[in-house]
């Protein structure tokens, strides 16, 4: 049975020989029912901010828990940026790696094919020196030749040449007096 400050106050009592003062009786009656009161108005008072602290406490720990969850979002998050910034990465070098061995065999295939155009132009040029020599050789062998011939033969060209032109020249300068 639960006893309200009310009921304290309208509690009577019987009377007996020798009994209790009934003003003394009231009196502490009512004083016991105004601390029952208090303390019942401390204890809704308590009870209320025990539920408003409850309350706060809730969407505290729902904070921490949104929190704990979105930190560990986050680390995911940053592993999984980390994970795959690291794949990139490999690609990348991956990738660099085999440009680099592109461009180092490509120059290398470019400086056997300049070897081999300068080897080709070496034996073009020694052969064109070749030829050159030849041909200069075959033209001094005629200049020779032919200043050999100019100098040994101007005379008797010469000579064969008036002999042979001799008799049609005295012949035309006889043919030609008798007409005139």
């Amino acid at each position: 049975m639960k006893i309200t400050p009310l009921d304290i106050q309208k509690k009577t009592f019987r009377t007996a020989l020798r009994g209790l003062d009934p003003d003394e009786v009231d009196a502490f009656l009512d004083l016991v029912a105004g601390e029952l009161e208090a303390v019942i108005k401390e204890n809704i008072s308590l009870k209320e901010e025990v539920r408003r602290q409850s309350a706060r406490l809730a969407e505290y720990e729902e904070r921490e828990k949104i929190l704990q969850e979105t930190l560990m979002t986050a680390q995911k998050i940053t592993a999984d940026i980390k994970e795959q910034a690291r794949k990139e990465s490999e690609i990348f070098l991956a990738d660099a790696k085999v440009q680099a061995e592109r461009i180092v065999q490509d120059a290398h295939r470019r400086l056997v094919e300049l070897i081999a155009d300068i080897n080709e132009l070496k034996r073009e040029r020694a052969r064109f020196r070749a030829e050159l020599r030849h041909l200069i050789e075959s033209h001094r062998a005629v200049l020779e030749s032919f200043d050999e011939e100019v100098e040994s033969k101007p005379l008797e060209r010469i000579r064969e040449n008036v002999e042979f032109l001799a008799p049609q020249a005295a012949s035309r300068s006889g043919t030609g007096s008798d007409e005139g």
